[in-house]
């Protein structure tokens, strides 16, 4: 009765690919957004208890996440500086220089 009087209209079936690839986009979209909010986390718990590191590496950086991997603070990089040197020097891909590891061993001691 409605498509009758012109109420209604057909429904057009979008194609395979175009389904799958917008399902993909919402998949993508949801896990970005969770990993903006665990960032986000990271980055507040890192002022508290490691102010001025993000300031040198960025907080989604693959360095920044190994050093807190394998260390966990501050404390524990202090405690073997040859260690930490040498995983900041693999991470980086030897991007980050001497003098910017330096910078971040110097601000585990503070």
């Amino acid at each position: 009765m409605l498509h009758v009087s012109g109420r209604s209209r057909l429904l057009k079936l979008e194609s395979e690919s175009r389904r799958t690839t917008k399902a993909a986009t919402a998949i993508l979209y949801r896990y970005e957004k969770q990993g903006t909010l665990e960032r986000q986390q990271l980055s507040a718990m890192l002022a508290r208890f490691w102010p001025g590191l993000t300031d040198i590496l960025t907080t989604g950086s693959k360095s920044l996440l190994a050093l807190l991997s394998e260390f966990g603070s501050g404390a524990a990089v202090t405690a073997t500086p040859v260690r930490a040197r040498e995983l900041l020097f693999e991470t980086s891909k030897k991007k980050l220089g001497p003098a910017k590891i330096d910078q971040i061993l110097d601000n585990a001691e503070a």
